[in-house]
């Protein structure tokens, strides 16, 4: 056999194996290439997509948090204010009840102390006229009995 004709052969071999691969078999792998590349591409573009909004989704949830904060702030002042507002109120309240039963009170001491006065004013007047009685009727005798008298009066104070 000769050289030339074997490497012909093999050539026109390897000419009919090339066509044969580009027209039946190289299609369906350039088509299952592509699909798989256009599924990459769109997973790579729909992970992106998902960042996106991902990215959007957290900004406005710290928009929301920042303005929920805001309002709780808002909210907690209007409350302290109004607690301030209702304590102060109290205290007035507390402190005009307070005058007022300082003033009824002095007032029932004053009057207490009027009738005290006059029961003492009259005890005393009764006092004096027992021992002016009394004086009058030992002016005459001596200075024992005089001594009793004193004695009586003295007894007579401290019981009553």
């Amino acid at each position: 056999m000769n050289l030339n004709i074997t490497l012909l052969g093999q050539a026109l071999t390897f000419g009919v194996f090339v066509w044969f691969t580009m027209r039946r078999v190289w299609p369906p792998l350039l088509s299952a290439i592509q699909t798989r590349e256009q599924t990459i591409t769109e997973g790579l573009a729909a992970g992106e997509q998902g960042r996106r909004q991902l990215a959007i989704a957290q900004q406005e949830a710290e928009a929301c948090m920042a303005d929920a904060r805001v309002k709780a702030q808002a909210i907690l002042t209007n409350a302290q204010a109004q607690a301030q507002a209702l304590l102060d109120t109290a205290k007035r309240q507390a402190n005009a009840q307070t005058l007022q039963l300082r003033l009824q009170a002095d007032q029932q001491i004053a009057q207490k102390w009027e009738v005290l006065k006059h029961q003492l004013g009259a005890e005393l007047g009764k006092l004096v006229i027992a021992g002016t009685e009394a004086a009058l009727k030992i002016q005459s005798t001596t200075s024992q009995a005089q001594r009793q008298w004193v004695q009586q009066v003295i007894e007579q104070c401290s019981i009553r």
